[in-house]
């Protein structure tokens, strides 16, 4: 074997030892992807407590003291984030929540309640006298009021406010109103209608 032929046989070893190592790092390369992926997915899954899930419960109607403890009894939290004042339920008691109940959340998460007020939220009478009829249902409606009762009284201006009542008492511009009441208008008819004695010529 002459000089040559040895060199040319040491290339070929080296390049079979390249591509030896280039496929063992290949290879490595690929099992370091393939555990890596199921690590960190494994990870994340703990992180984020998959197939953990909890169910809000239904807070509507319980007190706040009653909400905080049937919520601390499933891993989770509440918060007071509004309160309004309705009627037709009982003072100081939960009238909506988010997340709404059933709802799948992760352990410990907060639930936003809006509890029904103790005291009912009151306004300031607006002036609705001489406002056309559409004008005083629209400025009503903006105090959070509402239209009730409609009587009518000879005027010359038709379908214009002439009095505001609550309850048969005239209401003045000002007056403390509860929120939602209903306001009785009292609306001009014209004059049309109206007779008169003739008297005796």
């Amino acid at each position: 074997m002459n000089f040559d032929q040895l060199i040319a046989q040491v290339r070929k070893l080296i390049q079979y030892i390249e591509q030896r190592i280039v496929l063992r790092n290949l290879v490595l390369a690929f099992l370091i992807l393939i555990f890596g992926t199921a690590f960190i997915m494994q990870v994340l899954r703990i992180y984020t407590r998959h197939n953990h899930d909890l169910s809000v419960p239904d807070l509507s109607g319980l007190t706040i003291t009653d909400a905080i403890q049937v919520a601390g009894d499933k891993n989770m939290r509440v918060e007071v984030f509004d309160s309004v004042f309705l009627a037709d339920f009982e003072k100081g008691t939960v009238v909506d929540q988010h997340p709404k109940p059933g709802l799948k959340v992760k352990k410990n998460r907060k639930i936003f309640l809006t509890l029904n007020a103790i005291n009912p939220e009151k306004v300031a009478m607006p002036n609705l006298v001489d406002l056309t009829f559409k004008q005083a249902s629209a400025k009503l409606e903006s105090f959070g009021l509402k239209v009730g009762h409609i009587s009518y009284e000879p005027d010359i201006a038709i379908n214009v406010v002439l009095a505001q009542r609550l309850r048969g008492l005239e209401l003045v511009p000002g007056d403390s109103v509860v929120k939602g009441s209903t306001v009785d208008l009292v609306l001009g008819k014209g004059l049309s209608d109206e007779q008169a004695s003739i008297p005796n010529l």
